[in-house]
């Protein structure tokens, strides 16, 4: 089974080609406005260089958020646009899970978190047992405050994510000795890492709706928040970045 997976996410664009024998290729690249531009290319040069043809191709993964609003259009319209045409099933994956996946060695609690540039964080806790992980807790956005109340009262706790940057001293400050920081290779949402969970789900056959898949925001739309600013309020949620 070939798998292909797209990650818009964040800034990096990843694409990988994935089987049942590990990784066949994966490409990155660092620059969030290019990715409408370079995706599709991306995907031809990586299927070039490793000799497979699209129709080789068996399942479409694709992250589908939290992260940036853009970008998880453009991935999710690509991978979609592939699904069609080619006639072949499609997996959307959390880029939590993907976080989370970058680190299911880890022996304790898992942190993912995602910057969501406006001094908060999407995040979500796992646990992860024989390398796989489990998601015991809803995904949310929040602050420090928020995201420290949470976590008080867990076990030892491995963070991951372009969001450590913004708080890793202040969590060292309240946690201590308990608070694990990922290495900065793994802190990036990873084609290669969405495509190894959709693989397992698709060993079980469990695919999703063509038609019916579609991002997980978390935060609002930048035309929510244009209409709560008419309104004059705000609930508190993540906004648009």
């Amino acid at each position: 089974m070939k798998i292909l997976a797209i990650d818009t996410s964040t800034s990096i664009a990843g694409v990988c080609l994935f089987s049942e024998d590990g990784i066949i290729g994966e490409f990155l690249m660092n620059n969030l406005k290019s990715h409408s531009k370079n995706l599709v290319p991306m995907v031809d040069e990586l299927l070039k260089y490793v000799n497979v043809e699209m129709e080789d191709i068996d399942v479409i993964a694709v992250s589908l958020g939290p992260g940036s609003f853009t970008g998880l259009r453009i991935g999710l319209s690509v991978a979609k646009g592939f699904s069609y045409s080619l006639g072949k099933p499609i997996v959307g994956i959390s880029s939590l899970d993907g976080l989370a996946q970058n680190v299911a060695h880890f022996d304790g609690i898992i942190c993912p978190m995602i910057d969501s540039k406006n001094g908060q964080v999407y995040t979500a806790l796992y646990k992860s047992e024989n390398q796989k992980i489990e998601r015991i807790s809803e995904p949310y956005c929040t602050d420090l405050e928020g995201l420290i109340n949470i976590i008080s009262e867990k076990r030892d706790i491995l963070f991951v994510g372009d969001g450590i940057y913004l708080w890793e001293a202040d969590i060292r400050n309240k946690l201590g000795e308990r608070a694990y920081f990922a290495q900065a290779s793994h802190n990036s949402v990873r084609a290669s890492s969405i495509a190894q969970l959709a693989y397992h789900r698709a060993q079980e056959g469990d695919f999703d709706d063509l038609f019916k898949l579609v991002p997980i925001y978390i935060k609002k739309s930048q035309a929510e928040i244009a209409y709560e600013k008419r309104l004059g309020g705000n609930d508190g949620r993540c906004q648009d970045n």
